[in-house]
């Protein structure tokens, strides 16, 4: 979550700079000349950039399917609730399905292998 959060931040961050130097620049060709006019591309040219480029980077990394979500060999732990008369029935069954480590009690706890 942290890389996530860096880079997105650091694409806003060089948006913002593009976008202001873009905004720079339209206001010495195209205009508004002025004062006014240069504040008002830069920050609007600005805060555009920033919004499309960090908005870019964060849509980029979360559809990125190149690696597993959940790493190889961890276990992952499942806590399902069943009342008292189903929960030996449930637990056969996650048993059956590949699940181990089940206790049936009143509240199921399975812990689950990898890619089960």
């Amino acid at each position: 979550m942290a890389r996530f959060v860096v880079i997105v931040v650091a694409c806003s961050i060089a948006g913002t700079a593009a976008g202001a130097a873009l905004g720079a620049a339209l206001s010495y060709t195209v205009g508004p000349h002025g004062t006014e006019g240069l504040i008002l591309l830069i920050v609007t040219w600005a805060v555009f950039a920033h919004l499309l480029i960090g908005l870019w980077a964060g849509y980029a990394l979360l559809s990125d399917r190149s690696e597993r979500e959940l790493s190889a060999g961890a276990a992952t732990t499942l806590t399902a609730r069943a009342d008292e008369a189903a929960a030996p029935e449930v637990a056969e069954r996650l048993r059956s399905d590949g699940a181990t480590n089940v206790s049936a009690d009143g509240e199921t706890t399975i812990e689950l292998a990898t890619g089960q």
